[in-house]
């Protein structure tokens, strides 16, 4: 019996494929039942994956923004957020909301400025993030303002 070529590369592949089959499936035991570097999995193991906890620093943030004295559009998102988490400060700020905080805002979007679709973004992050706390005359007033954007 002659190999050809390709019988002979075939041949060699499978007991490639055998050996490093053999090789991974195979562990050392030792008497605990554990592999033969005692890891086990009762033991946690603290990952670091290179994410940061910005959880305080955004907090600290909320609650620098949500003081300010004439509050924008970003400033009401602020104060909200912090309503949402039990700023009972924020909560009644809420009732200060009124369509001059926002007439900017508006102003840009109705005269079609050139950062307006900026404004338009803040507006529905605070219509569509915080619907419960926007009082019903701002409401209304921001609905309007988003469907009458035009894209130019």
């Amino acid at each position: 019996m002659t190999l050809t070529g390709p019988t002979i590369v075939r041949r060699a592949s499978c007991c490639v494929f055998a050996v490093a089959l053999l090789a991974t499936s195979c562990t050392l035991q030792n008497d605990s039942g554990e592999g033969s570097d005692g890891g086990g999995v009762e033991e946690e193991v603290e990952v670091d994956r290179g994410f940061v906890d910005y959880s305080e620093r955004a907090a600290e943030y909320l609650a620098s923004t949500s003081t300010v004295e004439d509050p924008n559009t970003l400033d009401w998102i602020a104060i909200a957020e912090m309503a949402i988490r039990g700023d009972e400060d924020a909560f009644e700020r809420l009732n200060e909301m009124s369509l001059e905080d926002f007439e900017s805002s508006f102003d840009k979007i109705r005269d079609y400025q050139d950062t307006a679709d900026f404004d338009l973004l803040y507006l529905m992050n605070l219509r569509l993030g915080y619907p419960d706390q926007i009082q019903g005359d701002v409401s209304r007033a921001i609905d309007e303002s988003i469907r009458g954007f035009k894209y130019w």
